[in-house]
Order: C-alpha cells, then structure tokens, then sequence
C-alpha cells in the first residue's frame, strides 16, 4: 500500500506528541515541565478571551488516550493515502491544515456564540447549557 509523505508526516506527529505527553505523565514535575492535555486542547475561552490562537492547530495532533489516536490514525491512514495520491503531498498537507483550522475557528465561534446566547436569556435550556459548558470545558485551574 502506498502511504505518501503528507500521511507519514501527520501520522508520525500525532503519535511521537502522544508519547511525549504520555511520558510527560509519568516523569513528573522534577524532571520534566509540565504540559497538560488541558494546554493545548481545543476551547472557545482560552482561544477568543486569551488569545490563545496555538489551540486551533495543537488540538488537531494531541490525543486524550491511546484508542482516541487508534480510531483517528486509523481513519488518517486508511483514507489520507488516497487522497493524498490523488491531489499531491503539498496538496493534501495544505488541505488538512485548511480544515484543521476552519473546523476549530468553526467549533469556537459556535461555542462563543452559544455562550452570548445564554448570557443574553435569562434562564438555561439543555442545548444552550451543554453549549456553556463546551465553551467553558478547557478554563483556567482557580489561582492561576
């Protein structure tokens, strides 16, 4: 089968930042800084309040476990061949990049958006509340 550079990359990446934030764990504080998955995850209020623009590409490429990066590198692998075969390496890396980040602008401004829209009402409905909670699930630990 015909894995092309754009796939190898994407798939090498995702699983050598697992293992560093695998291994990150399981060092500790002492010996190695501290990167959370909280960090780099994608979430509305870190990325709009606290422009924290990293987010929208860093949560493309960290896993929360091992089955989340087997079921995605699965998927990478058994369609990002093709695709990249049919249009080009440069082609395909810049396509994922484009989605990577329209998809995390997208999940944001729904999140904000949902947000503003409980703000404004004055009670909660269930899709709003669990849109709150989305917009709010990635925050600040207290005393930081």
């Amino acid at each position: 089968m015909w894995v092309g550079i754009g796939s190898r990359f994407l798939f090498i990446v995702c699983v050598l930042i697992h293992l560093l934030l695998t291994l990150n764990e399981f060092l500790g504080e002492e010996h190695s800084p501290r990167v959370h998955l909280q960090d780099v995850s994608i979430a509305a209020e870190p990325v709009f309040q606290e422009f924290q623009l990293y987010r929208l590409v860093s949560s493309a490429f960290v896993h929360s476990d091992f089955w989340h990066l087997l079921t995605n590198m699965s998927a990478l692998i058994s369609i990002g061949p093709r695709l990249e075969k049919h249009c080009g390496s440069l082609v395909f890396l810049f396509l994922s990049c484009a989605i990577i980040l329209f998809t995390n602008v997208l999940y944001c401004a729904v999140c904000y958006g949902m947000y503003f829209t409980v703000w404004a009402t004055s009670g909660f409905s269930e899709s709003s509340s669990d849109a709150w909670i989305h917009y709010h699930a990635v925050s600040k630990e207290e005393g930081k």
